[in-house]
Order: C-alpha cells, then structure tokens, then sequence
C-alpha cells in the first residue's frame, strides 16, 4: 500500500480556507467608519457631538456581504441626524444599505424666561442645558451667537429650546421707511432717498421706490441705509 497516496488524499479532505478578517473586527471597524461619517455630519448642522453612540441595526447576515473597506454616505435627508438612519455603503458598483441608530448627548439653549415675539433677545436671556439631542427639534441652535440679537416670530415659553426656525433677523430697513440710497460705481458716489418696499436686514436684498418712481433693489448695508453697486 502506497502510504504516500493515502497522505495525499487526507490532505485534500481537510477544509481550506483563507485567512478571513473576524467578524467582530470589521463590525468595529465599520462602526468607528460610520461614526465619523455622522461626526462629521453633525458639525456640518453645528450639532455638538460630546457624546456621540452609534448602534448597527441590519443583522450580521446583512453586513457578510460587505466589502473590507466600503464608501459611506448618509441616505435620505439629513436635517435630522440623531434617531434612526440608512447608511449608503458603496463598494465598487454595488450599493448596500446600513440601517443604524444615531444617539447624541450635547449642550443646547433655553429660554430662560418668555421670549416675546417682536423683541430682540438678549444672552441674560438664555440658558445653558446638557442632554440628549435625541428628541429635540432638527433646527435646535446650539450658538449662542445664532440667537442674541434675533427677533422671535411667536412665543417661546421659559425653559423651551430656541430653534431657528423660531427666529429672524432684526429689520434695518421696514417697509414704507425713507432709506437713504448710495449709488457707487467707478469713480462716483451718489446719495439720494427712496422708500423702502420691504422688510430686511443687514445682508438683505430689498426694492425701492425712487422720488422719480422708478422700484430698483439694493442690499441693506445700515439702519435705513441700502447700498446700489454700479461697477461696470
């Protein structure tokens, strides 16, 4: 008997298989990758990310079929970052789709007392709160900065966080006001009046009735002041 040839065929009954990278590892591996897909997110909306969770909810079947290093993109709209979200995961021309749980705990501001609407608001106004983001509104301003010296559209009841969409802007010029107009072009400047035909703010782009009649549009650059630039 030919014990060579037995060997031969035992061999080739023993399960071959490539060094696999462990399961366990390329979910942590993704997790942290996704983590800083969502980081990254959040500093885009200026959401704190202090304490920031990320838990994968497509089963470990679902990610098997992943490649070691797939492109990541957030699916869907992104105003709201926290709660339930799809992860796009690329790899080459194939799309998988990560379902996960996004939990961040941050600091945001109160009102500290009843914010009235037309008023502008001031920082002894404002509170500093810590806590879950989870369930507060996506526009939730976490910059003071983004608050002082806004105008509340409606009431915002002591110890309710300050959104953005609750805010606007204070008016530099309302409609029907006497602006003063600069005209500036090469070489000249020009100052007449005009009446405002709306509301707006520094930055703003608002129309303008002329003493001749003529509605031309300006940006608001002063209190009742709009600025015309005529370079060629």
């Amino acid at each position: 008997m030919d014990f060579r040839l037995i060997r031969y065929f035992l061999l080739l009954t023993i399960p071959f298989s490539l060094p696999a990278f462990p399961a366990s590892e390329q979910s942590a591996v993704l997790e942290k990758n996704i983590q800083t897909l969502i980081g990254g997110e959040l500093q885009k909306n200026t959401v704190p990310d202090d304490d920031l969770r990320i838990k994968i909810l497509s089963s470990g079947k679902q990610l098997e079929s992943l490649c070691d290093n797939p492109v990541l993109s957030l699916s869907g709209q992104n105003s709201k970052i926290t709660g339930n979200r799809t992860v796009l995961a690329r790899c080459g021309k194939k799309s998988h789709y990560i379902r996960i749980n996004v939990s961040v705990t941050g600091t945001y501001w109160v009102a500290g007392q009843a914010l009235l609407p037309g008023e502008a608001i001031t920082a002894a106004q404002l509170e500093l709160r810590t806590g879950s983001l989870d369930g507060l509104p996506a526009d939730i301003i976490t910059d003071p900065q983004q608050i002082t010296d806004k105008i509340p559209t409606r009431l915002i009841k002591s110890g309710q966080p300050v959104t953005a969409g609750s805010l606007r802007k204070t008016w530099s010029v309302l409609t029907g006001d006497e602006i003063s107009v600069v005209a500036s072009g090469n070489g000249f400047q020009v100052t007449t009046v005009g009446k405002s035909m709306d509301n707006g703010a520094l930055g703003d782009t608002v129309r303008f009735r002329t003493r001749l009649g003529q509605i031309l549009t300006g940006k608001v650059t002063g209190k009742k002041k709009v600025t015309i630039n005529m370079q060629n």
